[in-house]
């Protein structure tokens, strides 16, 4: 066998990369994401609350497809498990792989999405017109987020102008400030998962209903799970060199992981997209119904959310992303802080609220 200068085998004539992977992630991940973001955007129209979070959820989209394009270039060449001494110049014009206009597109990509579910995370567990701590936390990861990915996403179009990370000289300092921004980008990713489930559970809910949350939290737990192996190859790359066998994992996982927020911010719109089919109007007759307070007055002195009118017939799918999230439109849930009447009150009997022993 033949050996490079470095000791390492020679570069074969052949291809030997695994380009099937990298093309399946790229289908699969790309009709995923595209069927998520479809549902929010057809749920939120059908209820008339297209808002900033959606549009924003577009323009992440549109990156998307950047990173989708650029993972499948990767599928065709290099493909999975080809190390930097096994590069094939030859092999490599027939794909437009680019690592840099990945990386750029996913920051900015995430940046989007992220914020986006954070505005909607506003609109769900913060009543409209509160102030308290979950309000200004969602206002500082907003912000902090936004900045930290745009002004991230610049300098790394600064760093290391060459497209071949294999020969380009200041590959090396690209990865370090990759290394840097994943750990804040995985850092960020559980922050925005535990700040609203830190909250909702502690607020007087049913089992249905929090299992309903914990399947968002399956999901977050899904995507902190890809950015973290996407942190650990980055970080193998960095200090093994080996900057090929690493780059289409990373662009993979990075699709993965954008990929799993659209379906947190896009499965709570599922059972409004789909409530006039006939198999979900079927279904929604074997949901529990809610009990109602009797009174207004336990909103006044309870300080819930605010809720719609009561109707005499509940159509369990007639509901938009808060109302999926927390439970029935019209159940009254109340703050954690509220929950109990603050010192120095009066305290008041279950008549006197109007509840029913």
């Amino acid at each position: 066998m033949d050996y490079d200068t470095h000791g390492h085998p020679a570069a074969p004539a052949g291809d030997i990369g695994n380009h099937v992977i990298p093309k399946v992630v790229v289908y699969l991940a790309g009709i995923i994401g595209l069927l998520a973001v479809t549902v929010r955007l057809y749920a939120r129209y059908a209820i008339k609350k297209l808002g900033i979070p959606d549009a924003l959820l577009v323009i992440s989209m549109g990156f998307f497809i950047v990173i989708l394009y650029n993972g499948y270039q990767g599928g065709i060449y290099p493909g999975l498990g080809v190390h930097n001494w096994q590069f094939n110049p030859e092999l490599a014009t027939t794909s437009h792989f680019d690592y840099k206009l990945a990386t750029i597109s996913f920051g900015l990509g995430i940046a989007f999405l992220k914020v986006a579910i954070l505005l909607d995370w506003v609109n769900i567990f913060v009543p409209t017109g509160t102030r308290n701590s979950l309000f200004w936390i969602l206002q500082f990861l907003i912000w902090s987020n936004a900045l930290f990915y745009f002004i991230g996403s610049f300098i790394d179009g600064l760093i290391c102008q060459q497209k071949n990370l294999v020969t380009a000289k200041c590959g090396a300092k690209l990865m370090k400030y990759i290394v840097a921004s994943g750990v804040v980008n995985l850092v960020s990713d559980l922050i925005i998962l535990i700040t609203p489930h830190w909250v909702i559970w502690k607020l007087n809910m049913s089992t249905t209903q929090k299992k309903g949350i914990s399947l968002l939290f399956v999901i977050g737990l899904l995507a902190i799970g890809s950015a973290l192996a996407r942190l650990i190859s980055v970080i193998n790359a960095y200090h093994k060199r080996d900057m090929l066998y690493y780059a289409v994992m990373v662009n993979i996982l990075a699709i993965l992981e954008q990929t799993f927020g659209f379906l947190v911010i896009g499965v709570p719109a599922i059972p409004k997209a789909f409530h006039n089919s006939r198999w979900a109007k079927r279904f929604g007759t074997l949901l529990p119904r809610s009990k109602q307070p009797s009174n207004s007055i336990y909103h006044r002195e309870q300080g819930t959310w605010p809720v719609s009118g009561r109707r005499r017939h509940q159509d369990p799918w007639d509901t938009d992303t808060r109302a999926l999230v927390i439970g029935d439109e019209d159940e009254d849930i109340a703050l954690p802080e509220q929950t109990h009447i603050q010192h120095g009150r009066r305290n008041c009997s279950k008549d006197e609220l109007g509840i029913n022993a």
